[in-house]
């Protein structure tokens, strides 16, 4: 090669090699993950996950996160336990996790997101149901794959009444609403932060019965994973990060979040949902969320839940409760939302 020629290859040569040096580095591909919902459409409880995919919360830490109905905590918690090899999460109310454990599901609860529990029992006001033992002659209309179908059972049995008691019509959970509404039941299962708020809002006056009044304590949905993903330590992390900034944006911008939620959920109104937040912000603090960082499980909390369900043969057997919890996910933003 001659003088020139060789010149003018170098030359080449170094400015392809600046321009590989100066270019922006190609983006690392997203990571794909479901998270289940634990319900056949989204409400109050799944403000948190639509704000995260909505903001880019998950982007901002490399995830790809498609959000998936099912029809219930104890279907998410099914859903969950079967997908041993998938990158998935879900939510569940804590009754299902624990009745899932009890069967020897294959799942973990990694954060404790209510500390209190929203399940309850609804009525018309003029039906005056204000303790469990008005229900006795009266139709209740619940989901069977619902949760709070098993607490109003175990709520009966606190009582010293027998189910058998109540008339009891089988119902999927969207239909639950309409059904009360046109009295079609005297009653239903249902949320503090759901049907309740749906049903005053069309201007029917309601009486509650909670799980405090039923006697029942116990934390409300938890995020779950199946044990197989418990080893993924780093993409679990990336998905609470993401939680977390949308828990504390759904709890320090409530107006602004109500109004992004209802983009993804159109059916719904901005003041039906705003309602919606105000409980469930109040459903997340807990003297021990307060004090150890939000989502913060004890084996004594599990345990007395347990011991009502079983006690009230809601559920068959015990289990080793610190086999299906674990705080080790309480990144330090959890201790920053209650701040």
């Amino acid at each position: 090669m001659n003088p020139q020629r060789q010149k003018t290859f170098s030359f080449l040569m170094a400015a392809a090699l600046i321009a590989i040096w100066l270019a922006p580095p190609a983006e690392a591909a997203e990571t794909k993950m479901t998270f289940y919902l634990n319900f056949s459409t989204p409400y109050g409880d799944h403000i948190a996950a639509y704000l995260a995919s909505r903001n880019g919360y998950f982007q901002e830490q490399g995830l790809d996160v498609t959000i998936q109905t099912t029809g219930g905590s104890n279907d998410c918690v099914k859903v969950i336990g079967a997908r041993k090899d998938d990158v998935a999460l879900g939510v569940a109310d804590s009754l299902a996790v624990l009745q899932g454990a009890a069967r020897g599901i294959p799942l973990t609860s990694i954060s404790a997101v209510y500390q209190s529990n929203a399940s309850c029992i609804i009525s018309l006001k003029k039906k005056n149901i204000r303790a469990m033992k008005d229900l006795v002659g009266k139709t209740l209309a619940d989901a069977p794959a619902s949760t709070t179908y098993y607490f109003i059972k175990a709520g009966l049995a606190k009582a010293n009444l027998d189910f058998n008691q109540v008339k009891f019509l089988a119902v999927e959970n969207r239909a639950k609403d309409a059904i009360l509404m046109t009295e079609k039941a005297d009653a239903i299962g249902g949320m503090i932060n759901g049907q309740a708020v749906n049903i005053a809002e069309k201007g029917h006056e309601i009486n509650l019965i909670t799980t405090r009044d039923m006697g029942i304590q116990g934390y409300g949905i938890c995020l779950i994973a199946n044990n197989n993903f418990l080893k993924n330590d780093a993409l679990i992390h990336k998905f609470m990060e993401a939680y977390i900034k949308a828990v504390r944006f759904q709890r320090e911008k409530p107006e602004e979040a109500s109004i992004l939620f209802q983009k993804d959920v159109p059916f719904r109104t901005v003041a039906n949902i705003r309602e919606q937040n105000r409980m469930n912000v109040k459903l997340m603090e807990g003297e021990d969320a307060a004090k150890n960082g939000f989502g913060h499980q004890t084996e004594e909390a599990w345990n007395t839940l347990q011991d009502i369900l079983y006690e009230n043969k809601v559920i068959e057997k015990k289990t080793d409760v610190t086999k299906m919890f674990t705080n080790r996910f309480m990144i330090p933003a959890t201790k920053e939302v209650f701040k």
